[in-house]
């Protein structure tokens, strides 16, 4: 997951801008707190099952306390979530409502054409005023990033078939 930062500041009115992190003790969770510890201007929260609640993540030498991934405990700008399709499908359109847009991990909402799929080098504009971001799987992003380089660059590729499998 990559974040591109503009020369606008990422504050809000409120100030910093707030990112709830859904899944944190998770690998993709920490994974994704490893790159937000890069970026100082954003305000950070974690959250996942209530088994974890409680629970402290390190995070820019201090610690964060996990608490549960509810509607009513999360107050931010943006939540990015790894937390399963199951979980997804009930929390995020509640986050929507809250006005909380949400980049969800899972496959919830990828073959949803009501909320965009998005590869952010390719068509991040198609985000546009969504509240539900659908993210594709990890052999997906990358294989379309290629496949758009050839789609620009290499006029004599036509077809592609291509096999992915999990481990």
């Amino acid at each position: 997951m990559y974040f591109h930062r503009s020369s606008s500041s990422l504050e809000t009115k409120k100030g910093k801008m707030k990112v709830a992190v859904i899944g944190a003790t998770g690998l993709v969770g920490s994974t994704i707190l490893k790159i937000l510890e890069e970026i100082s201007e954003l305000d950070v929260e974690v959250f996942a099952s209530k088994k974890s609640e409680g629970k402290k993540i390190k995070f820019r030498g201090t610690n964060l306390i996990v608490r549960e991934a509810k509607k009513e405990n999360i107050d931010a700008n943006f939540a990015l979530l790894s937390a399963g399709g199951a979980f997804s499908k009930i929390i995020v359109p509640q986050l929507a409502e809250k006005g909380i847009v949400s980049i969800d991990n899972s496959s919830a909402f990828r073959k949803n054409d009501e909320y965009p799929l998005v590869v952010p080098e390719i068509n991040g504009s198609s985000i546009r005023n969504s509240k539900i971001i659908a993210n594709p799987n990890c052999s997906t992003i990358q294989t379309v990033k290629v496949l758009h380089y050839f789609k620009e660059h290499l006029s004599w590729v036509n077809y592609c078939l291509l096999y992915t499998s999990d481990s």
